[in-house]
């Protein structure tokens, strides 16, 4: 197979990563992309001596600025925290599941909270509560039929 030669150092059918420049062994190798002309501005660089990301804000070796990627706890819509952790994003959820919307013919949306399910109430279509009683049921049916099945 032919090799395909691109700008900045990419070449296609490669044996290296999709860019093999967005991991450097040391600062040296790091220097030596700004130097050889791979390097463009933005690039990011994960370091592997140091363990350490990189961006490049400039055209010179000293235009490197090393930068943190962290794990929060919390989940905020004003932060620069790039990634959450799954008990953050879980307890975003689990705040959201206790605000049960009701669905209303007339109205819509974001009705008053009760655990009034009666029946004949024909102003509610459906609450969480009542969808996951039906959830619930449904998967205990279909763990008999299943149970069922096997048996047979």
């Amino acid at each position: 197979m032919s090799k395909l030669n691109l700008p900045y150092g990419l070449n296609i059918a490669s044996s290296d990563p999709f860019d093999s420049r967005l991991i450097c062994a040391n600062e040296a190798s790091r220097f030596a992309l700004v130097d050889s002309g791979l390097a463009y501005m933005g690039m990011v660089v994960f370091q592997l001596d140091s363990k350490q990301f990189f961006k490049l804000t400039g055209n010179s070796n000293q235009d490197w600025q090393h930068f943190e990627i962290t794990l929060s706890d919390s989940v905020a819509t004003d932060s620069s925290t790039v990634a959450a952790s799954a008990k953050a994003v879980k307890k975003s959820f689990d705040e959201a599941l206790k605000k049960e919307p009701k669905i209303s013919k007339n109205s819509g949306f974001n009705l008053p909270k009760s655990s009034d399910e009666k029946i004949y109430d024909t102003g509610k279509l459906a609450t969480i509560a009542a969808v996951n009683k039906v959830h619930q049921y449904l998967k205990q049916l279909e763990s008999r039929i299943n149970a069922l099945e096997q048996s047979l």
